[in-house]
Protein backbone atom coordinates (compact mmCIF):
# COMPACT_ATOMS: atom_id res chain seq x y z
CA UNK A 1 0.00 0.00 0.00
CA UNK A 2 1.15 3.66 -0.84
CA UNK A 3 2.23 6.07 1.95
CA UNK A 4 0.07 9.53 1.44
CA UNK A 5 0.44 12.23 3.64
CA UNK A 6 -2.11 14.77 3.05
CA UNK A 7 -4.10 17.67 4.20
CA UNK A 8 -7.54 18.15 4.37
CA UNK A 9 -8.55 21.79 2.97
CA UNK A 10 -10.31 24.25 5.52
CA UNK A 11 -11.14 25.93 2.67
CA UNK A 12 -13.58 23.00 1.40
CA UNK A 13 -14.38 21.72 4.35
CA UNK A 14 -15.56 23.24 8.28
CA UNK A 15 -13.89 22.00 11.09
CA UNK A 16 -16.62 20.03 12.43
CA UNK A 17 -16.40 17.95 9.13
CA UNK A 18 -12.70 17.58 9.57
CA UNK A 19 -13.01 16.45 13.00
CA UNK A 20 -15.59 13.81 12.18
CA UNK A 21 -13.51 12.85 9.53
CA UNK A 22 -10.61 11.92 11.76
CA UNK A 23 -13.20 10.18 14.42
CA UNK A 24 -14.90 7.91 11.79
CA UNK A 25 -11.06 6.67 11.01
CA UNK A 26 -11.54 5.08 13.98
CA UNK A 27 -14.42 2.37 13.06
CA UNK A 28 -14.05 2.80 8.80
CA UNK A 29 -11.35 1.35 6.81
CA UNK A 30 -11.52 4.01 3.98
CA UNK A 31 -8.96 6.48 3.66
CA UNK A 32 -9.97 10.38 5.22
CA UNK A 33 -10.50 11.34 1.55
CA UNK A 34 -13.24 8.85 1.27
CA UNK A 35 -14.76 8.77 4.49
CA UNK A 36 -15.19 13.12 4.13
CA UNK A 37 -16.83 12.55 0.58
CA UNK A 38 -19.72 11.66 2.83
CA UNK A 39 -20.11 13.79 5.54
CA UNK A 40 -22.19 16.70 4.84
CA UNK A 41 -21.98 19.61 7.94
CA UNK A 42 -25.51 18.79 8.50
CA UNK A 43 -24.11 14.97 8.72
CA UNK A 44 -20.82 16.64 11.40
CA UNK A 45 -23.74 18.30 13.51
CA UNK A 46 -25.81 15.39 13.65
CA UNK A 47 -22.78 13.14 14.33
CA UNK A 48 -20.70 15.56 17.06
CA UNK A 49 -24.58 16.30 18.74
CA UNK A 50 -24.99 12.44 19.54
CA UNK A 51 -20.61 10.88 20.22
CA UNK A 52 -19.21 14.11 21.05
CA UNK A 53 -22.05 15.78 23.34
CA UNK A 54 -24.13 13.16 23.99
CA UNK A 55 -21.47 10.22 24.63
CA UNK A 56 -19.00 12.59 26.07
CA UNK A 57 -16.01 11.41 23.23
CA UNK A 58 -14.95 14.95 23.66
CA UNK A 59 -11.32 14.22 22.69
CA UNK A 60 -12.68 14.11 18.81
CA UNK A 61 -12.92 17.74 19.25
CA UNK A 62 -9.66 18.48 19.35
CA UNK A 63 -9.27 18.21 15.58
CA UNK A 64 -11.99 20.76 15.06
CA UNK A 65 -9.46 24.22 14.84
CA UNK A 66 -10.42 27.59 15.34
CA UNK A 67 -7.90 30.53 14.36
CA UNK A 68 -9.68 33.69 16.37
CA UNK A 69 -8.50 37.16 16.18
CA UNK A 70 -9.44 39.21 19.03
CA UNK A 71 -8.84 43.08 19.62
CA UNK A 72 -9.16 46.08 21.59
CA UNK A 73 -9.67 43.93 25.12
CA UNK A 74 -7.88 45.49 28.15
CA UNK A 75 -4.71 43.68 29.34
CA UNK A 76 -6.39 42.70 32.56
CA UNK A 77 -8.83 40.70 30.49
CA UNK A 78 -6.14 39.36 27.95
CA UNK A 79 -4.91 37.62 31.06
CA UNK A 80 -8.14 35.86 31.85
CA UNK A 81 -7.02 34.32 28.14
CA UNK A 82 -4.01 33.56 27.12
CA UNK A 83 -3.15 31.40 29.82
CA UNK A 84 -5.04 28.73 28.60
CA UNK A 85 -2.55 25.32 28.50
CA UNK A 86 -3.82 23.80 25.01
CA UNK A 87 -4.07 27.08 22.94
CA UNK A 88 -1.14 29.39 21.73
CA UNK A 89 -1.59 33.05 21.30
CA UNK A 90 0.55 35.90 20.00
CA UNK A 91 -0.63 39.48 21.53
CA UNK A 92 0.47 42.96 20.84
CA UNK A 93 4.06 43.42 22.72
CA UNK A 94 4.41 46.69 25.17
CA UNK A 95 8.04 45.28 24.33
CA UNK A 96 8.32 46.85 21.14
CA UNK A 97 4.96 49.32 20.35
CA UNK A 98 4.24 52.62 21.91
CA UNK A 99 0.64 52.61 23.33
CA UNK A 100 -1.64 55.77 22.80
CA UNK A 101 -3.50 57.40 26.05
CA UNK A 102 -6.51 56.67 24.14
CA UNK A 103 -6.25 53.29 23.71
CA UNK A 104 -8.14 52.18 27.16
CA UNK A 105 -10.37 50.32 28.48
CA UNK A 106 -12.95 52.34 31.06
CA UNK A 107 -15.78 49.62 32.65
CA UNK A 108 -18.99 50.90 32.57
CA UNK A 109 -19.19 50.65 36.54
CA UNK A 110 -16.62 53.18 36.27
CA UNK A 111 -17.71 55.96 33.81
CA UNK A 112 -20.83 55.56 34.98
CA UNK A 113 -19.91 56.25 39.02
CA UNK A 114 -18.70 59.35 40.75
CA UNK A 115 -14.90 58.02 40.16
CA UNK A 116 -14.80 58.36 36.76
CA UNK A 117 -12.95 61.70 36.61
CA UNK A 118 -10.34 60.29 38.96
CA UNK A 119 -9.75 57.15 36.96
CA UNK A 120 -9.62 59.41 33.53
CA UNK A 121 -7.21 61.84 35.80
CA UNK A 122 -5.01 58.60 36.53
CA UNK A 123 -4.43 57.60 32.95
CA UNK A 124 -3.95 61.04 31.68
CA UNK A 125 -0.92 61.86 33.90
CA UNK A 126 0.33 58.11 33.79
CA UNK A 127 0.69 58.36 29.95
CA UNK A 128 1.96 62.08 30.31
CA UNK A 129 4.57 60.40 32.39
CA UNK A 130 4.96 57.29 30.09
CA UNK A 131 6.00 60.25 27.33
CA UNK A 132 8.60 61.79 29.01
CA UNK A 133 9.87 58.58 29.99
CA UNK A 134 10.55 57.49 26.15
CA UNK A 135 11.92 60.48 25.39
CA UNK A 136 14.60 61.07 28.07
CA UNK A 137 15.63 57.32 28.43
CA UNK A 138 15.74 57.54 24.55
CA UNK A 139 17.82 60.01 24.55
CA UNK A 140 20.32 58.11 27.80
CA UNK A 141 20.08 55.09 25.35
CA UNK A 142 21.55 56.72 22.50
CA UNK A 143 24.02 58.03 24.36
CA UNK A 144 25.25 54.85 26.17
CA UNK A 145 24.38 53.07 22.84
CA UNK A 146 26.14 54.52 20.41
CA UNK A 147 25.69 53.95 16.45
CA UNK A 148 28.09 50.85 15.12
CA UNK A 149 30.11 51.62 12.30
CA UNK A 150 28.56 49.81 9.46
CA UNK A 151 24.86 49.92 11.21
CA UNK A 152 22.19 51.10 8.96
CA UNK A 153 20.39 54.38 10.38
CA UNK A 154 16.93 52.30 10.38
CA UNK A 155 18.44 49.39 12.31
CA UNK A 156 20.25 51.24 14.39
CA UNK A 157 16.77 53.58 15.07
CA UNK A 158 15.10 50.07 15.79
CA UNK A 159 17.52 48.88 18.27
CA UNK A 160 17.52 52.05 20.46
CA UNK A 161 13.61 52.29 20.09
CA UNK A 162 13.01 48.52 21.19
CA UNK A 163 15.37 49.32 24.48
CA UNK A 164 13.75 52.62 25.20
CA UNK A 165 9.99 51.26 24.59
CA UNK A 166 11.70 47.95 26.83
CA UNK A 167 12.53 50.67 29.94
CA UNK A 168 9.29 52.11 29.89
CA UNK A 169 6.34 49.62 29.57
CA UNK A 170 6.29 48.98 33.29
CA UNK A 171 4.42 52.63 33.25
CA UNK A 172 1.57 51.36 30.92
CA UNK A 173 -1.64 50.55 33.14
CA UNK A 174 -3.22 46.94 33.52
CA UNK A 175 -6.49 48.86 31.56
CA UNK A 176 -4.32 49.68 27.90
CA UNK A 177 -5.99 47.93 25.07
CA UNK A 178 -4.27 44.64 23.56
CA UNK A 179 -5.18 42.59 20.56
CA UNK A 180 -4.73 39.03 20.38
CA UNK A 181 -4.58 36.46 18.18
CA UNK A 182 -5.37 32.57 19.01
CA UNK A 183 -5.19 29.17 17.49
CA UNK A 184 -7.70 27.16 19.79
CA UNK A 185 -9.20 23.13 19.23
CA UNK A 186 -12.77 23.34 19.93
CA UNK A 187 -12.46 21.13 23.06
CA UNK A 188 -10.64 23.49 24.64
CA UNK A 189 -12.96 26.32 23.67
CA UNK A 190 -15.59 25.25 24.82
CA UNK A 191 -13.92 25.14 28.28
CA UNK A 192 -12.28 28.84 27.98
CA UNK A 193 -15.42 29.96 27.33
CA UNK A 194 -17.01 28.73 30.38
CA UNK A 195 -14.44 29.97 32.64
CA UNK A 196 -14.74 33.60 30.85
CA UNK A 197 -18.59 33.42 31.27
CA UNK A 198 -18.00 32.25 34.71
CA UNK A 199 -15.35 34.90 35.59
CA UNK A 200 -15.43 38.04 38.24
CA UNK A 201 -14.77 40.96 35.57
CA UNK A 202 -17.44 41.97 33.03
CA UNK A 203 -14.97 42.71 30.64
CA UNK A 204 -14.02 39.00 30.40
CA UNK A 205 -17.56 37.89 30.75
CA UNK A 206 -18.78 40.14 27.54
CA UNK A 207 -15.55 38.68 25.51
CA UNK A 208 -16.31 35.09 26.40
CA UNK A 209 -19.75 35.82 24.66
CA UNK A 210 -18.68 37.56 21.44
CA UNK A 211 -15.62 34.35 21.73
CA UNK A 212 -18.47 31.86 22.18
CA UNK A 213 -20.49 33.78 19.01
CA UNK A 214 -17.35 33.52 16.57
CA UNK A 215 -17.25 29.98 18.01
CA UNK A 216 -20.20 28.74 17.23
CA UNK A 217 -20.32 30.17 14.10
CA UNK A 218 -17.67 27.62 12.78
CA UNK A 219 -18.51 24.48 14.79
CA UNK A 220 -22.14 25.36 15.44
CA UNK A 221 -22.01 21.76 17.64
CA UNK A 222 -19.06 21.55 19.44
CA UNK A 223 -18.80 25.17 21.80
CA UNK A 224 -22.30 25.82 21.62
CA UNK A 225 -23.19 24.16 25.56
CA UNK A 226 -20.54 26.43 26.62
CA UNK A 227 -21.89 28.46 29.34
CA UNK A 228 -22.00 30.27 32.60
CA UNK A 229 -20.80 27.61 35.30
CA UNK A 230 -21.96 27.85 38.95
CA UNK A 231 -19.44 26.25 40.79
CA UNK A 232 -16.65 28.64 39.33
CA UNK A 233 -18.42 31.59 40.36
CA UNK A 234 -19.17 30.02 43.55
CA UNK A 235 -15.86 29.51 44.39
CA UNK A 236 -14.52 32.80 43.25
CA UNK A 237 -16.93 33.82 45.50
CA UNK A 238 -15.70 31.80 48.17
CA UNK A 239 -12.10 32.14 47.41
CA UNK A 240 -12.94 36.09 47.62
CA UNK A 241 -14.01 35.53 51.63
CA UNK A 242 -10.47 33.57 52.09
CA UNK A 243 -8.25 36.68 50.42
CA UNK A 244 -6.37 37.74 53.43
CA UNK A 245 -6.10 41.71 54.39
CA UNK A 246 -2.76 41.03 55.86
CA UNK A 247 -0.20 43.65 54.06
CA UNK A 248 2.92 43.87 53.08
CA UNK A 249 5.39 44.91 55.94
CA UNK A 250 8.02 46.82 54.35
CA UNK A 251 10.40 44.38 54.18
CA UNK A 252 12.35 42.85 51.55
CA UNK A 253 11.37 39.73 50.37
CA UNK A 254 13.77 37.48 48.20
CA UNK A 255 12.58 37.69 44.64
CA UNK A 256 12.99 34.21 44.24
CA UNK A 257 12.77 31.55 46.31
CA UNK A 258 12.57 27.82 46.31
CA UNK A 259 9.56 26.27 47.77
CA UNK A 260 9.75 22.99 47.02
CA UNK A 261 12.03 20.26 44.54
CA UNK A 262 12.71 17.09 43.62
CA UNK A 263 16.07 15.83 45.99
CA UNK A 264 16.66 13.17 43.91
CA UNK A 265 16.13 14.06 40.07
CA UNK A 266 19.34 13.36 39.33
CA UNK A 267 18.82 9.25 40.01
CA UNK A 268 15.06 9.28 38.58
CA UNK A 269 16.51 10.72 35.36
CA UNK A 270 19.20 8.27 35.49
CA UNK A 271 16.55 5.24 36.34
CA UNK A 272 14.59 6.46 33.32
CA UNK A 273 17.31 6.47 31.01
CA UNK A 274 18.16 2.98 32.22
CA UNK A 275 14.57 2.25 32.21
CA UNK A 276 14.24 2.72 28.60
CA UNK A 277 16.75 0.46 27.48
CA UNK A 278 16.29 -2.59 29.92
CA UNK A 279 14.17 -5.13 29.09
CA UNK A 280 12.18 -7.00 32.28
CA UNK A 281 13.35 -4.39 34.43
CA UNK A 282 11.22 -2.38 36.55
CA UNK A 283 11.86 1.18 37.40
CA UNK A 284 12.23 0.55 41.26
CA UNK A 285 15.09 -1.80 40.19
CA UNK A 286 16.24 0.57 37.62
CA UNK A 287 16.09 3.21 40.48
CA UNK A 288 18.41 1.20 43.09
CA UNK A 289 20.70 0.30 40.31
CA UNK A 290 21.27 4.44 40.01
CA UNK A 291 21.79 4.32 43.69
CA UNK A 292 24.30 1.45 43.31
CA UNK A 293 26.74 3.53 41.21
CA UNK A 294 29.60 5.44 41.46
CA UNK A 295 29.18 9.34 41.60
CA UNK A 296 31.87 8.75 38.56
CA UNK A 297 29.58 5.76 36.58
CA UNK A 298 26.33 8.33 37.15
CA UNK A 299 28.67 11.06 35.09
CA UNK A 300 29.85 8.75 32.14
CA UNK A 301 26.24 7.79 31.27
CA UNK A 302 25.00 11.28 31.50
CA UNK A 303 28.00 12.50 29.38
CA UNK A 304 27.12 9.61 27.05
CA UNK A 305 23.33 10.55 26.57
CA UNK A 306 23.60 14.11 26.54
CA UNK A 307 27.20 14.75 26.30
CA UNK A 308 26.95 15.76 22.03
CA UNK A 309 23.41 18.44 22.58
CA UNK A 310 24.11 21.03 20.19
CA UNK A 311 22.26 24.42 21.40
CA UNK A 312 19.10 23.61 19.96
CA UNK A 313 18.78 20.04 20.77
CA UNK A 314 16.11 19.05 23.16
CA UNK A 315 16.27 17.39 25.97
CA UNK A 316 13.54 13.91 26.43
CA UNK A 317 11.08 12.56 28.67
CA UNK A 318 12.96 11.06 31.65
CA UNK A 319 13.74 14.76 32.25
CA UNK A 320 10.07 15.44 33.55
CA UNK A 321 11.01 13.25 36.70
CA UNK A 322 12.15 15.92 38.41
CA UNK A 323 10.15 19.39 39.63
CA UNK A 324 11.11 22.62 40.73
CA UNK A 325 8.91 25.08 42.43
CA UNK A 326 9.36 28.85 42.94
CA UNK A 327 7.54 31.58 44.56
CA UNK A 328 8.76 34.75 42.75
CA UNK A 329 8.31 38.56 43.43
CA UNK A 330 7.79 39.70 39.72
CA UNK A 331 6.12 42.66 38.63
CA UNK A 332 3.23 42.68 36.94
CA UNK A 333 4.18 44.07 33.23
CA UNK A 334 7.40 40.69 32.98
CA UNK A 335 4.56 38.44 35.10
CA UNK A 336 2.70 38.68 31.84
CA UNK A 337 5.44 37.56 30.01
CA UNK A 338 5.76 34.09 32.52
CA UNK A 339 2.49 33.61 32.47
CA UNK A 340 2.35 32.33 29.05
CA UNK A 341 4.78 29.91 29.32
CA UNK A 342 1.82 27.48 29.85
CA UNK A 343 3.26 24.25 30.34
CA UNK A 344 3.96 24.85 33.25
CA UNK A 345 2.13 25.56 36.57
CA UNK A 346 1.20 29.15 37.59
CA UNK A 347 -0.70 30.34 40.45
CA UNK A 348 -0.52 33.95 40.07
CA UNK A 349 -1.60 36.34 43.74
CA UNK A 350 -4.25 38.72 43.09
CA UNK A 351 -2.32 42.36 42.73
CA UNK A 352 -3.42 44.63 45.61
CA UNK A 353 -0.28 47.41 45.29
CA UNK A 354 1.28 46.51 48.66
CA UNK A 355 4.32 45.35 47.43
CA UNK A 356 5.44 48.50 45.92
CA UNK A 357 6.69 49.49 42.35
CA UNK A 358 10.27 47.90 40.34
CA UNK A 359 11.65 50.90 38.36
CA UNK A 360 14.48 50.71 35.63
CA UNK A 361 17.93 52.55 36.85
CA UNK A 362 17.78 54.20 33.91
CA UNK A 363 14.14 56.22 34.90
CA UNK A 364 16.19 57.46 38.03
CA UNK A 365 18.87 58.35 35.91
CA UNK A 366 17.05 60.48 33.71
CA UNK A 367 15.35 62.46 36.71
CA UNK A 368 12.00 60.71 36.50
CA UNK A 369 12.12 58.37 39.48
CA UNK A 370 10.37 60.35 41.76
CA UNK A 371 7.58 61.45 39.44
CA UNK A 372 6.65 57.73 38.49
CA UNK A 373 6.65 56.98 41.96
CA UNK A 374 4.47 59.87 42.97
CA UNK A 375 1.95 58.63 40.00
CA UNK A 376 2.05 54.96 40.88
CA UNK A 377 1.13 55.78 44.67
CA UNK A 378 -1.54 58.14 43.16
CA UNK A 379 -2.51 55.10 41.02
CA UNK A 380 -2.62 52.67 43.95
CA UNK A 381 -4.96 55.24 46.25
CA UNK A 382 -7.06 54.82 43.82
CA UNK A 383 -7.35 51.30 43.58
CA UNK A 384 -7.58 50.84 47.05
CA UNK A 385 -10.61 53.76 46.71
CA UNK A 386 -12.35 51.49 44.41
CA UNK A 387 -11.99 47.95 45.48
CA UNK A 388 -14.14 49.68 48.13
CA UNK A 389 -16.45 50.96 46.24
CA UNK A 390 -16.78 47.90 43.55
CA UNK A 391 -18.05 44.26 43.85
CA UNK A 392 -16.17 43.23 41.64
CA UNK A 393 -12.12 43.58 40.87
CA UNK A 394 -12.52 46.55 38.35
CA UNK A 395 -9.99 48.27 41.01
CA UNK A 396 -7.34 46.08 38.74
CA UNK A 397 -7.65 48.61 35.21
CA UNK A 398 -5.50 51.32 37.23
CA UNK A 399 -2.35 49.33 38.47
CA UNK A 400 0.42 50.04 36.02
CA UNK A 401 2.77 47.67 34.48
CA UNK A 402 5.15 47.96 37.07
CA UNK A 403 3.09 46.99 40.41
CA UNK A 404 4.61 43.82 42.12
CA UNK A 405 2.96 41.09 42.83
CA UNK A 406 3.76 37.17 43.64
CA UNK A 407 3.80 33.72 40.83
CA UNK A 408 3.89 30.54 42.20
CA UNK A 409 5.81 28.30 39.56
CA UNK A 410 6.07 24.79 39.49
CA UNK A 411 7.92 23.20 35.93
CA UNK A 412 9.97 20.15 35.18
CA UNK A 413 13.54 19.86 34.58
CA UNK A 414 12.38 19.03 30.66
CA UNK A 415 10.28 21.97 30.94
CA UNK A 416 13.21 24.48 32.95
CA UNK A 417 16.50 23.39 30.86
CA UNK A 418 14.38 23.29 27.43
CA UNK A 419 12.29 25.69 27.03
CA UNK A 420 12.17 28.04 30.30
CA UNK A 421 15.66 29.10 30.81
CA UNK A 422 17.23 29.33 27.80
CA UNK A 423 14.63 31.80 26.55
CA UNK A 424 14.01 33.74 29.46
CA UNK A 425 17.63 34.12 30.40
CA UNK A 426 18.36 35.38 26.83
CA UNK A 427 20.18 38.90 26.61
CA UNK A 428 17.57 39.94 24.21
CA UNK A 429 15.18 39.42 27.19
CA UNK A 430 13.69 42.27 29.38
CA UNK A 431 15.72 42.66 31.95
CA UNK A 432 13.42 42.29 34.33
CA UNK A 433 12.40 38.70 33.84
CA UNK A 434 16.15 37.82 32.62
CA UNK A 435 17.19 38.61 36.34
CA UNK A 436 14.43 36.23 37.57
CA UNK A 437 15.04 33.32 35.05
CA UNK A 438 18.87 33.57 36.73
CA UNK A 439 18.22 33.64 39.61
CA UNK A 440 16.05 30.47 39.18
CA UNK A 441 18.87 28.78 37.04
CA UNK A 442 21.33 30.07 39.78
CA UNK A 443 19.71 27.70 42.50
CA UNK A 444 19.02 24.65 40.30
CA UNK A 445 22.93 24.40 38.66
CA UNK A 446 23.09 23.62 42.61
CA UNK A 447 20.33 21.47 43.03
CA UNK A 448 21.55 19.50 39.95
CA UNK A 449 24.71 20.30 39.04
CA UNK A 450 25.45 17.11 37.09
CA UNK A 451 22.88 18.08 34.77
CA UNK A 452 23.66 21.64 34.71
CA UNK A 453 26.50 21.08 33.34
CA UNK A 454 24.77 20.30 29.97
CA UNK A 455 22.87 23.47 29.72
CA UNK A 456 26.43 25.53 31.10
CA UNK A 457 28.43 24.72 28.73
CA UNK A 458 25.81 25.28 25.59
CA UNK A 459 24.30 28.61 27.01
CA UNK A 460 26.78 31.27 28.65
CA UNK A 461 24.43 33.93 30.70
CA UNK A 462 25.72 36.75 32.81
CA UNK A 463 24.83 36.60 36.81
CA UNK A 464 21.68 37.69 37.89
CA UNK A 465 23.48 40.40 39.96
CA UNK A 466 24.93 41.93 37.23
CA UNK A 467 21.83 42.11 35.79
CA UNK A 468 20.15 43.41 38.73
CA UNK A 469 23.07 46.39 39.10
CA UNK A 470 22.45 47.25 35.29
CA UNK A 471 18.61 47.29 34.60
CA UNK A 472 18.30 48.09 38.60
CA UNK A 473 21.06 49.88 40.21
CA UNK A 474 21.00 46.84 42.72
CA UNK A 475 17.61 46.84 44.06
CA UNK A 476 14.78 45.37 43.01
CA UNK A 477 10.67 45.43 44.55
CA UNK A 478 9.68 47.81 47.10
CA UNK A 479 10.16 51.05 46.42
CA UNK A 480 8.00 52.65 49.06
CA UNK A 481 4.70 52.95 47.63
CA UNK A 482 2.81 49.98 49.21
Amino acid sequence: MERKVYLLDPKELTPEQIAVAFAKTSRRPEGFREIVAGITEAGAADFSEKWIVGYGHASVAEHAVLHVAVENVSRLAADAVVGARLASFTEKSTRFQVLERDYIYTPVTIASSDLAHEYTEIHDVLYQVYARALQAVGRLVEIEHPRRGDEKEGVYKARVGKTTVDLCRFIIPASALSNFGMTINARETEWMVTKMLSHRLKEVRSLGQDVKLVAVAETPTLVKYADRNDYLVERETKMTKLRSEKRFDGRMWPTVELVDHTPDAELKVIAGLLYQVSGGTSYKECYQDAILMTEGQRIDLLDSVYGGMGLHDRFLREMELGDVIFDTLIDWADYRDFWRNRQQTNLPQIMDGSYGVAVPKKVDDVGLGEDVRKVFKEAFDLADLMKTKFGEDEYLYVYPGGTMRRLLMKMNLRQFFEAFYPTRSNVNTNPGYQFLALQMGEIVSKLYPSLWKFISSRIQRPTSQEVAAGFYGGEYGNSGTG
